[in-house]
């Protein structure tokens, strides 16, 4: 399965609900969760359990592991004894799609398997009605702290969970091996910006995953945006742009740069920038004077669809932009554009 996990908090406002869960204050028998999420269990069951049932979990309590009070360190050898799961629960509504883990691996002497050591987990998060797993392999380090490992879980679709709702986090052996732990830093929930009302993009810096649903995403005056990244389950919509909408060079001439469902309709207002490699399938309105161009001298920005008011003044700043179906361009010096099927007429102009 695909890696990543989104989160919505009233879909009418398209906040979302998302964030990053940490952990502090470890004993031996329990740790906190820090963040959008409260930790309700953590449970272990050995792999020649007769039936379906799990046992409380305590945490290591020895080596570097234990003094590291935010380390998140079931008691269990995942290669030899056992599975671990930890069970969440959502403090408001909010729709999964992707979580990232940040792991650590170690020894049974609560220390950092060491450099160039390998050792495999699947990894699986599941809801009442879904389920996203990876099967991977993870690397040791000189110390716990230099480990780099990050599992990233994807759901097929997004996943609604209601306020109040668990989910289960599970650490399980993909095959046995040498022993080894599995701990966890960290649980990032990544952003998911759901539009079906009037909705601004944040200007706090964020990026998050959008996902239309037949309303409005302004782009501010002022806001770049850069590598614009779309729910591939969308639906319609429009995204309205007075600030900036940059992308780069998919490496495939005819590729989607933005996977903006052909629903979508994108305004481009007075001062507006649309900056890309690759192609854009969405309709493009242009009423104004808005600036178009590829990402870089040597790109092409390819337009499936295009539509000039009667007052656009719409400009070619760098690169080579591809247009069909337009009825008028402005293009700045040194610029290029091509276009087709204008008034019944085959136009090129360089």
């Amino acid at each position: 399965m695909r890696s990543l996990l989104l989160l919505w908090v009233g879909m009418a406002m398209g906040s979302a609900f998302a964030g990053t869960v940490t952990f502090s204050g470890k004993t031996a028998d329990a740790i906190e969760a820090v963040g959008a999420w409260g930790l309700e269990a953590v449970a272990w069951q050995p792999y020649d359990a007769t039936v379906d049932t799990w046992t409380k979990c305590g945490f290591m309590a020895t080596g570097s592991v234990w003094k590291d009070k935010t380390l998140f360190a079931p008691d269990v050898n995942i290669q030899t004894a056992g599975r671990w799961r930890a069970t969440f629960r959502a403090a408001e509504p909010a729709m999964l799609y992707q979580v990232m883990l940040s792991v650590r691996i170690h020894n049974s002497s609560g220390e950092t398997q060491t450099q160039g050591t390998l050792r495999s987990a699947t990894f699986r998060l599941a809801t009442a009605t879904a389920e996203a797993s990876a099967t991977v392999t993870l690397t040791g380090a000189g110390t716990l702290e230099a480990q780099q490992n990050t599992v990233t879980l994807v759901f097929d679709t997004a996943v609604t969970v209601a306020a109040g709702e668990s989910i289960t986090l599970m650490c399980e052996r993909a095959e046995e091996t040498l022993g080894c732990y599995f701990g966890l830093t960290q649980v990032a929930f990544e952003d998911c910006l759901v539009v079906s009302g009037e909705v601004a993009w944040p200007e706090d810096g964020s990026s998050p995953m959008v996902c239309f649903q037949g309303g409005t995403l302004t782009i501010p005056a002022g806001v770049t945006v850069n590598g614009l990244r779309v729910m591939e389950d969308s639906a319609g919509g429009t995204l309205r742009v007075f600030g900036a909408l940059h992308g780069v060079d998919s490496g495939e001439p005819a590729r989607t740069a933005f996977p903006l469902p052909a629903e979508v309709t994108v305004i481009l207002e007075d001062g507006a920038e649309l900056f890309m490699d690759g192609r854009l399938s969405a309709r493009v309105c242009v009423p104004g004077a808005a600036m178009l161009g590829a990402a870089s001298e040597e790109g092409t920005l390819t337009l499936d669809a295009v539509e000039f008011g009667s007052e656009a003044q719409p400009q070619v700043m760098r690169g080579c932009v591809e247009v069909y179906r337009c009825r008028m361009f402005g293009v700045a010096e040194g610029a290029a554009l091509r276009r087709w099927d204008c008034v019944g007429q085959r136009m090129r102009i360089r």
